[in-house]
């Protein structure tokens, strides 16, 4: 749900809950020595996302603990591009020195331009999409119109995040379209007052 939101830049309605949900989270995996909760996990896809969350929160989680969860998934990527796709997200927000996510930044573009052909148009595209820029090198408000088209797989079917995410799209683009009549309007009367004076 953190993701969807982040995705779909609405996340800033909801800062303080994340920002409890993900401390929480990180202070689990910190008491247990980095081994609890989500490296316990054996989905790729979840384990890649809660990475990339809590280092976009400024935790500083290690890969050591989850490259074994990791490695044995490395046989399995091409079928789980979802959580390929995630894994490479991730080894974007890596430090020198993590290898783990060293090997994902050069691996992941060869593997996922290699996917299989049985991927719809909309899948194909979202992969490079992803490639070209991943979410987390990028603002999401740029990105947004693309995620607006797959709101159901961001979001499931919950139609409340879905709605919340179109009127604040909506409201967001008749804000930046009053700003940009505005500054017109600012340069015209400028330019007028300029061309009366002499």
């Amino acid at each position: 749900m953190i993701n969807a939101l982040q995705r779909l830049a609405i996340n800033y309605h909801f800062e303080v809950e994340i920002g409890a949900i993900l401390s929480s989270k990180y202070s689990r995996i910190k008491a247990s020595g980095g081994l609890a909760c989500v490296w316990d996990d054996t989905n790729l896809y979840n384990v890649s996302l809660c990475f990339c969350l809590l280092r976009q929160e400024g935790h500083h989680i290690s890969v050591a603990s989850w490259t074994i969860t990791c490695r044995k998934f490395k046989k399995y990527l091409i079928e789980d591009v979802k959580g390929f796709k995630k894994l490479y997200e991730a080894s974007q927000l890596g430090i020198e020195g993590e290898s783990l996510l060293e090997e994902a930044a050069v691996f992941a573009p060869m593997n996922l331009d290699a996917t299989p052909i049985h991927l719809g148009e909309d899948e194909a595209r979202f992969i490079q999409n992803t490639l070209q820029n991943p979410c987390n090198n990028s603002l999401a408000r740029l990105k947004l119109i693309h995620y607006i088209k797959n709101l159901e797989s961001l979001c499931g079917k919950n139609v409340d995040i879905q709605e919340l995410a179109k009127m604040d799209f909506n409201i967001v683009q008749s804000l930046h379209q009053r700003e940009l009549f505005e500054a017109i309007e600012y340069v015209l009367c400028f330019i007028l007052n300029v061309h009366y004076l002499y």
